[in-house]
């Protein structure tokens, strides 16, 4: 979830930098790029959700 998004945005890699702050409370937020308004910063989705959180929403992911 985003707030207050009204439009979407191409950037290269080379464009994001690295926030030298690490989380592992909140491990999904990832780089930020700085921006006149304000500042991008990139949700890393595939941290979003703990191995144990993703077995049990997502059933393929569940050992038998």
């Amino acid at each position: 979830m985003a707030e207050r998004v009204t439009d979407t945005l191409y950037k290269s890699e080379e464009e994001w930098m690295s926030t030298e702050v690490s989380s592992e409370v909140a491990a999904y937020f990832g780089e930020i790029i700085p921006e006149k308004d304000g500042m991008i910063q990139r949700l890393r989705v595939d941290k979003l959700l703990s191995d144990a959180q993703r077995s049990w929403l997502l059933p393929e992911n569940r050992s038998q």
